[in-house]
């Protein structure tokens, strides 16, 4: 999903999935976008002209969002566009795949997504990453009992298994028969309805999904925001959380620049590295 303020940012991590595929393999860039002009989409075709084994698709938004800005309204929030929630709409535009991959537009993938698309999914309708940031958020005394009564109130019993929504294996026929894109529409219409909390597409797909999400390796979402806020190790976040981090690190295969520091912004930061390579 993307708008005209992160076509470049899009590009950087299209040609990174581009430098890890399996040429044998067809890969396909389905572009959620509204308001790209001629010049935008040349300017992506270019990153894959030379790659002979993918394509570009672009699908205008408008027609699916016109009756969905009021519930849409939220992502106007933080650092965030109401592009955020597109990913709610995947199953009803990409209607003749099985299987989709979904990847926010400030991940670098650092090994083939195709190793990812195979998962099998079974009954799952989706499939993510637990948000490791979540976690420590729930070690820190300063912000745990909020985000445990936080979490609660989305009917969230465990806050571990919260999951990040920046990549998303999504089992179109399982989404399908859940009628989740109009469930998860109606959730978040409802929860604009309360102005103290934030309600991001993440906290609705939390809420509805919880206890049927299959979780994949650490490794394929790395949130870069939890090597940044972390300063020591031992005290910082529990052992588990921060075990199973750093050996994500130990064999990264996406990086994501998730939260309002970017590596474009920040490129002196740990992890920056990766993105400036693209």
């Amino acid at each position: 999903s993307v708008d005209k303020n992160y076509v470049k940012y899009l590009a950087v991590s299209m040609l990174s999935v581009l430098e890890h595929a399996n040429r044998q393999k067809k890969y396909a860039f389905i572009i959620l976008e509204e308001g790209l002009n001629s010049s935008d989409k040349k300017k992506l075709l270019n990153i894959v002209k030379d790659f002979k084994f993918a394509e570009i698709k672009f699908v205008d938004v408008k027609p699916y969002i016109v009756s969905l800005k009021k519930a849409f309204i939220r992502g106007n929030t933080f650092h965030y566009t109401p592009a955020i929630y597109y990913r709610y709409l995947i199953p009803n535009i990409l209607v003749g795949f099985r299987k989709v991959l979904y990847l926010d537009c400030d991940i670098i993938l650092l090994s083939d997504v195709a190793d990812l698309y195979k998962t099998d999914l079974a009954d799952y309708p989706i499939a993510a990453v637990k948000d490791i940031e979540r976690r420590r958020w729930i070690f820190n005394p300063q912000s745990r009992e909020h985000t445990l009564k936080f979490d609660r109130s989305l009917g969230i019993v465990d806050s571990k298994n919260y999951f990040n929504s920046g990549v998303l294996l999504i089992n179109i026929e399982q989404f399908v028969k859940l009628n989740a894109s109009e469930d998860l529409i109606k959730l978040t219409e409802g929860k604009n309805k309360d102005p103290h909390e934030w309600y991001g597409d993440q906290d609705i797909l939390n809420s509805y999904f919880y206890g049927r999400v299959k979780f994949l390796p650490y490794e394929w979402n790395i949130m870069w925001v939890v090597n940044n806020r972390i300063k020591d190790w031992s005290s910082d976040i529990d052992a588990e959380s921060g075990s199973l981090y750093r050996e994500s690190l130990n064999n990264p295969k996406a990086i994501h620049y998730c939260d309002f520091e970017k590596p474009w912004n920040f490129p002196a930061l740990e992890l920056s590295s990766y993105w400036w390579k693209y």
